[in-house]
Protein backbone atom coordinates (compact mmCIF):
# COMPACT_ATOMS: atom_id res chain seq x y z
CA UNK A 1 0.00 0.00 0.00
CA UNK A 2 3.02 2.54 0.76
CA UNK A 3 4.42 1.24 -2.17
CA UNK A 4 1.38 2.73 -4.58
CA UNK A 5 0.83 5.91 -2.82
CA UNK A 6 4.65 6.37 -3.20
CA UNK A 7 4.16 5.85 -6.87
CA UNK A 8 0.58 8.02 -6.75
CA UNK A 9 2.80 11.00 -5.58
CA UNK A 10 5.65 10.44 -7.68
CA UNK A 11 3.78 10.51 -10.55
CA UNK A 12 1.89 13.84 -9.39
CA UNK A 13 5.02 15.79 -8.47
CA UNK A 14 6.66 14.71 -12.14
CA UNK A 15 3.66 15.27 -14.15
CA UNK A 16 3.55 19.05 -11.96
CA UNK A 17 7.09 19.39 -12.88
CA UNK A 18 6.50 18.85 -16.33
CA UNK A 19 3.57 20.89 -16.93
CA UNK A 20 5.04 23.98 -15.27
CA UNK A 21 8.45 23.39 -16.91
CA UNK A 22 6.54 23.19 -20.42
CA UNK A 23 4.10 26.64 -18.78
CA UNK A 24 7.88 28.33 -18.38
CA UNK A 25 9.46 27.78 -21.44
CA UNK A 26 10.63 30.56 -23.77
CA UNK A 27 8.84 29.88 -26.42
CA UNK A 28 5.28 29.58 -24.34
CA UNK A 29 6.61 33.06 -22.22
CA UNK A 30 6.61 34.81 -25.82
CA UNK A 31 3.18 33.10 -26.62
CA UNK A 32 2.09 34.87 -23.77
CA UNK A 33 3.06 37.90 -24.27
CA UNK A 34 2.26 38.18 -28.17
CA UNK A 35 -1.42 37.90 -27.60
CA UNK A 36 -1.52 41.51 -26.04
CA UNK A 37 0.16 42.86 -29.10
CA UNK A 38 -2.86 41.40 -31.16
CA UNK A 39 -4.70 44.10 -33.10
CA UNK A 40 -7.77 44.27 -30.89
CA UNK A 41 -6.64 42.20 -28.41
CA UNK A 42 -7.58 44.71 -25.05
CA UNK A 43 -7.39 44.05 -21.01
CA UNK A 44 -11.19 44.20 -19.89
CA UNK A 45 -11.63 47.75 -18.78
CA UNK A 46 -13.86 50.61 -19.81
CA UNK A 47 -11.26 52.64 -20.76
CA UNK A 48 -10.42 50.87 -23.90
CA UNK A 49 -13.84 49.79 -25.08
CA UNK A 50 -13.87 46.07 -24.18
CA UNK A 51 -17.22 45.01 -24.66
CA UNK A 52 -18.75 43.23 -21.51
CA UNK A 53 -22.47 42.34 -20.72
CA UNK A 54 -23.89 42.67 -17.62
CA UNK A 55 -23.75 38.91 -16.64
CA UNK A 56 -19.51 39.40 -17.08
CA UNK A 57 -19.10 38.04 -20.16
CA UNK A 58 -16.90 39.49 -22.54
CA UNK A 59 -17.12 39.68 -26.40
CA UNK A 60 -13.73 39.63 -27.64
CA UNK A 61 -12.66 42.42 -30.22
CA UNK A 62 -12.99 40.67 -33.69
CA UNK A 63 -10.38 41.73 -36.69
CA UNK A 64 -12.00 39.98 -39.44
CA UNK A 65 -9.31 40.73 -41.68
CA UNK A 66 -5.91 42.32 -42.52
CA UNK A 67 -4.32 42.68 -45.93
CA UNK A 68 -2.10 44.83 -48.16
CA UNK A 69 -1.52 44.94 -51.75
CA UNK A 70 0.53 46.70 -54.09
CA UNK A 71 -0.83 48.49 -57.04
CA UNK A 72 1.37 48.27 -59.73
CA UNK A 73 0.67 49.12 -63.90
CA UNK A 74 3.93 50.24 -65.68
CA UNK A 75 1.70 49.95 -69.04
CA UNK A 76 -1.03 51.00 -68.23
CA UNK A 77 -3.63 53.72 -66.20
CA UNK A 78 -5.31 51.34 -63.55
CA UNK A 79 -4.75 48.62 -61.18
CA UNK A 80 -7.42 46.71 -59.31
CA UNK A 81 -7.57 45.11 -56.17
CA UNK A 82 -10.72 42.80 -54.27
CA UNK A 83 -11.65 41.95 -50.76
CA UNK A 84 -15.05 40.37 -49.17
CA UNK A 85 -16.71 41.41 -46.13
CA UNK A 86 -18.29 38.71 -44.14
CA UNK A 87 -21.48 39.18 -42.45
CA UNK A 88 -21.14 41.21 -39.30
CA UNK A 89 -17.67 42.38 -40.13
CA UNK A 90 -18.05 45.73 -42.36
CA UNK A 91 -15.91 48.21 -40.53
CA UNK A 92 -13.21 49.06 -42.58
CA UNK A 93 -10.15 50.86 -41.90
CA UNK A 94 -8.05 51.83 -45.35
CA UNK A 95 -4.63 53.25 -45.72
CA UNK A 96 -4.04 54.15 -49.39
CA UNK A 97 -0.75 55.16 -50.84
CA UNK A 98 -0.08 56.77 -53.87
CA UNK A 99 3.88 56.30 -54.45
CA UNK A 100 4.09 58.02 -58.62
CA UNK A 101 4.99 61.01 -59.19
CA UNK A 102 0.78 61.60 -60.56
CA UNK A 103 -1.89 62.20 -58.68
CA UNK A 104 -4.21 58.79 -58.77
CA UNK A 105 -8.00 58.76 -58.44
CA UNK A 106 -9.13 55.82 -56.03
CA UNK A 107 -12.84 54.20 -55.34
CA UNK A 108 -14.10 51.30 -53.36
CA UNK A 109 -16.56 49.74 -54.98
CA UNK A 110 -19.34 47.12 -54.06
CA UNK A 111 -19.38 44.95 -56.91
CA UNK A 112 -22.90 42.96 -56.39
CA UNK A 113 -24.54 46.78 -56.25
CA UNK A 114 -21.94 48.82 -58.35
CA UNK A 115 -22.30 51.23 -55.37
CA UNK A 116 -18.88 53.45 -55.33
CA UNK A 117 -18.37 54.01 -50.75
CA UNK A 118 -14.98 55.89 -51.69
CA UNK A 119 -13.56 58.22 -54.52
CA UNK A 120 -11.13 60.11 -53.90
CA UNK A 121 -7.76 61.33 -55.32
CA UNK A 122 -4.55 61.44 -53.92
CA UNK A 123 -1.38 63.57 -54.99
CA UNK A 124 1.55 62.13 -55.88
CA UNK A 125 3.49 60.21 -53.11
CA UNK A 126 1.10 61.34 -50.76
CA UNK A 127 -1.49 58.87 -48.76
CA UNK A 128 -4.90 58.90 -47.53
CA UNK A 129 -6.89 57.07 -44.84
CA UNK A 130 -10.58 55.99 -45.59
CA UNK A 131 -12.68 55.10 -42.28
CA UNK A 132 -15.98 53.70 -43.33
CA UNK A 133 -18.38 54.43 -41.01
CA UNK A 134 -16.82 58.24 -41.08
CA UNK A 135 -17.39 58.08 -44.76
CA UNK A 136 -20.22 56.67 -46.18
CA UNK A 137 -21.10 53.64 -44.05
CA UNK A 138 -21.66 54.44 -40.37
CA UNK A 139 -23.41 51.23 -40.03
CA UNK A 140 -20.50 49.26 -41.55
CA UNK A 141 -20.16 47.86 -45.00
CA UNK A 142 -22.63 45.53 -46.82
CA UNK A 143 -22.06 42.02 -47.13
CA UNK A 144 -19.84 41.16 -50.25
CA UNK A 145 -17.36 41.65 -52.59
CA UNK A 146 -15.35 45.11 -52.97
CA UNK A 147 -13.51 46.56 -55.61
CA UNK A 148 -10.58 49.01 -54.94
CA UNK A 149 -8.66 50.39 -58.09
CA UNK A 150 -6.47 52.99 -58.56
CA UNK A 151 -6.60 55.28 -61.52
CA UNK A 152 -3.61 57.02 -63.19
CA UNK A 153 -5.33 58.33 -66.05
CA UNK A 154 -2.28 58.80 -68.50
CA UNK A 155 -0.21 58.02 -66.15
CA UNK A 156 1.28 54.38 -64.73
CA UNK A 157 0.15 53.36 -61.64
CA UNK A 158 2.38 52.91 -58.48
CA UNK A 159 0.62 52.59 -55.03
CA UNK A 160 0.17 50.44 -52.32
CA UNK A 161 -2.79 49.74 -49.41
CA UNK A 162 -3.54 48.38 -46.02
CA UNK A 163 -6.95 47.18 -45.07
CA UNK A 164 -8.93 45.82 -41.63
CA UNK A 165 -12.25 45.05 -41.64
CA UNK A 166 -13.84 44.66 -37.82
CA UNK A 167 -17.39 44.24 -36.40
CA UNK A 168 -17.02 47.30 -34.68
CA UNK A 169 -15.53 51.23 -34.86
CA UNK A 170 -13.78 49.81 -31.40
CA UNK A 171 -12.15 46.89 -32.41
CA UNK A 172 -9.56 48.89 -34.45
Amino acid sequence: MKKKKAILVLSLVLATTAVTAWAASPGRQQDANASESIVGFHPVDSENNTHVSDDGIVTPDVIDKAWSAKMINGSGSSANSYFSVNPGNGYLKLHLANYSSASVRVTVTHIDSGYVYYDKTISPTSSKDYFSWLEGAPQGLRTGSYLIQYIGGAHSVNGEHWGKLASSTTDF
